[in-house]
């Protein structure tokens, strides 16, 4: 702005520029100066002759002096500073692409949202319904009202306080009244499968789902978790952790032992979003009222971070391919998921690790009910006493049992209560103890006594269709 003023006001500005001063714009004078690089305003160029100017031979240092003195007093007119400055915000201001301009959709939510309610103009419904479609974010289990706003209104409930009435506070074993295994852990629990499951499985089934509780196990737990802790390493690496040496996969089985059949498949981040398009769909827990609806929508669209679900395999062959049309099955026939586990890679906010074993437990949970309730419309209690699910939370070191069971009126789901049944930690001994036989406890009542009620409801749903299939009695 300054080399503009002064390439105005200037004394030793050429004639051409004067003349041109003279017949144009000083936008117009700005953009010609600009062309010719004139920026410092001192020694001024043009590249063309004025018209009606005078032609002259005489040397380009002559030329200096040659203009008159009157047409400087005549013909240059006095200049506005501020208009001057203007102009060079004009020139110099960068230019909006028209792509990146409002598109006609925004401009009419734009007006439609400052104009009042008594203003004249109103947004097609189209138009804006379709906008307020695409704004409205999904709820996720990171929000603060979640629980509010999302389970409770769904009949969820999640009790916090332990239930001493449970008998959970002794343990897995106390809580589950089962005998706490004498010599060595994957044995004790080899001959209970064994015994479940004969005369309906020809081969032997895989235990590589149970865990040691010998003392150099728990140790080495112990150890591994400690010094997770004291190199301060992220959360996440808790997380490989637990799944490496507590909660086994299928891929030893898979690989190296054609001859041993999985009884339980486990489910690392597979997706729990509802499905309508398979044989039989999985379905997410509805909302128990329409008169209270959530602002955001939640359409169970998780993936656990891991769960065990039963395998087909357990289940007597002459109908193990039918039941993809009673139940929803996954990848290596997968179905009911009978335990969900939670992590998180931080303590600061425990609600949201809640959050997620609750959104993960109770959609599973639901389709175990409809299970039942296909099978007998109008369950007794004794019926509905296996219909549960189990969760662990982990939070780093720190870990949580919990207990899910559905709540049942006029036969009907009415949702569900999770309950806490005990917790500890992986930096002590006893914790690890602990929490190793919560693990085994809750795979043996999966495999046992859960998949026999689950077949059990298949058998009863087979004999009443008109297909021809031998169903044989319940555990044989």
């Amino acid at each position: 702005m300054l080399h503009w003023a002064l390439c105005v006001h200037g004394v030793q500005i050429q004639e051409e520029v004067n003349c041109e001063l003279v017949r144009h714009s000083p936008c117009e004078c700005l953009h010609d100066s600009l062309k010719t690089g004139n920026h410092s305003g001192v020694k001024a160029k043009t590249s063309t002759t004025t018209t009606g100017q005078p032609k002259t031979d005489l040397p380009r240092r002559s030329r200096r002096g040659h203009s008159s003195p009157h047409l400087f007093a005549n013909k240059i007119q006095e200049t506005d500073p501020y208009r001057i400055k203007r102009l060079w915000r004009e020139v110099m201001a960068p230019k909006t692409p028209s792509y990146s301009g409002p598109t006609t959709s925004s401009k009419l939510e734009d007006t439609a949202t400052n104009q009042s309610p008594s203003g004249s103009f109103t947004a097609p419904t189209s138009v804006t319904a379709s906008t307020k479609k695409q704004t409205v974010k999904n709820a996720t289990v990171r929000d603060a009202d979640f629980e509010d706003t999302q389970l409770i209104p769904r009949g969820i409930e999640i009790c916090r306080t332990s239930d001493l009435s449970l008998g959970s506070v002794g343990g897995a074993h106390a809580y589950f009244g089962s005998e706490a295994p004498s010599n060595s852990a994957r044995e004790f629990y080899r001959s209970i499968l064994q015994k479940s499951f004969a005369g309906r499985v020809e081969r032997d089934i895989d235990d590589g789902i149970f865990l040691s509780v010998d003392a150099d196990f728990v140790q080495s737990v112990h150890r591994a978790y400690r010094s997770l802790g004291e190199a301060k390493v992220p959360g996440h690496e808790f997380k490989l952790c637990a799944c490496q040496h507590l909660f086994i996969g299928k891929y030893v089985i898979l690989a190296n032992d054609a001859r041993r059949q999985l009884c339980a498949v486990r489910a690392a981040e597979w997706s729990l979003k509802p499905h309508e398009s398979d044989l039989h769909p999985w379905c997410a827990p509805p909302l128990l009222s329409g008169n209270h609806s959530p602002l955001k929508p939640f359409d169970f669209d998780i993936y656990s971070d891991c769960q065990f679900w039963l395998s087909n395999e357990i289940l007597n062959a002459d109908y193990r391919e039918n039941i993809s049309h009673l139940v929803h099955c996954k990848a290596f026939g997968a179905f009911c998921p009978y335990i969900s586990i939670e992590f998180k890679a931080t303590t600061d906010d425990t609600r949201v690790v809640e959050n997620q074993v609750a959104a993960a437990g109770s959609i599973s949970l639901f389709n175990r009910c409809l299970l039942k309730l296909d099978a007998y419309p109008h369950p007794t209690p004794e019926q509905l006493n296996l219909v549960r699910h189990y969760g662990l939370t982990m939070e780093k070191d720190k870990w949580t049992a919990w207990l899910f069971e559905p709540k049942i009126a006029d036969d009907s789901w009415a949702g569900c209560k999770t309950r806490k049944l005990d917790g500890g930690t992986c930096l002590t001994e006893q914790g690890v103890r602990r929490l190793l036989s919560w693990i085994n406890e809750i795979h043996r009542w999966g495999l046992c006594e859960y998949a026999l009620g689950c077949e059990e409801d298949i058998k009863h749903i087979l004999s009443r269709a008109s297909i021809h299939l031998r169903v044989s009695a319940i555990g044989s």
